[in-house]
């Protein structure tokens, strides 16, 4: 037969009110620690990237801040190789941020090395924010052909990833002048 006296549940609100002294003291130590302890990044959460985009141009409006991207690619052509890419831009928009955010804009080739590794910070004033960063990259060398992939990198783990790829094209046989790189 059944007591009519039940046992209390080990995450009872009776116990939880018994210890909650306790662990509010745990929490704000904690709390206090990790102020006192300064990281190399204010965020605690993962940003969200909301776009990663090569393109040629990005043209800022002075009046409204709003961005024009022109020229979008994700293959990017060329006579010969090794290939200087004179100019071209990656935008990035990213959320879920809090604090002042450190990222990496990482170019790896297909058998892993590493083209270029670029530091980069963004502010958040609360992760609902949405803020755009822009990378300006010159004389772009490139190898061979092949599928290289562009990262977002935080916290030496990449967050968002897409493909460029760079192939060979034919020079052009009637003579014409062909431009040394097609999108």
């Amino acid at each position: 037969m059944r007591s009519s006296r039940r046992a209390t549940p080990p995450f009872s609100v009776e116990r939880v009110r018994a210890r909650q002294s306790f662990f509010n003291k745990n929490f704000l130590e904690k709390q206090s620690a990790q102020k006192q302890h300064k990281r190399m990044y204010d965020s605690f959460e993962t940003p969200m990237v909301l776009s990663l985009i090569a393109c040629d141009t990005v043209i800022t409006d002075a009046q409204s801040g709003k961005k024009t991207l022109v020229g979008l690619f994700n293959s990017v052509g060329a006579a010969r190789y090794p290939h200087v890419l004179p100019r071209f831009f990656i935008f990035a928009s990213l959320t879920n941020g809090n604090g002042v955010v450190e990222f990496r804009i990482r170019l790896k080739a297909g058998n892993g090395d590493t083209v270029f590794d670029l530091p980069g910070k963004v502010p958040f004033n609360t992760p609902l924010d949405a803020p755009e960063i822009v990378f300006d990259i010159q004389n772009l060398a490139i190898k061979s052909t092949g599928s290289y992939e562009l990262q977002i990198v935080h916290n030496d783990i990449p967050i968002a990833s897409r493909i460029l790829t760079f192939r060979q094209i034919e020079p052009p046989q009637n003579g014409g002048r062909q431009p040394q790189t097609q999108h």
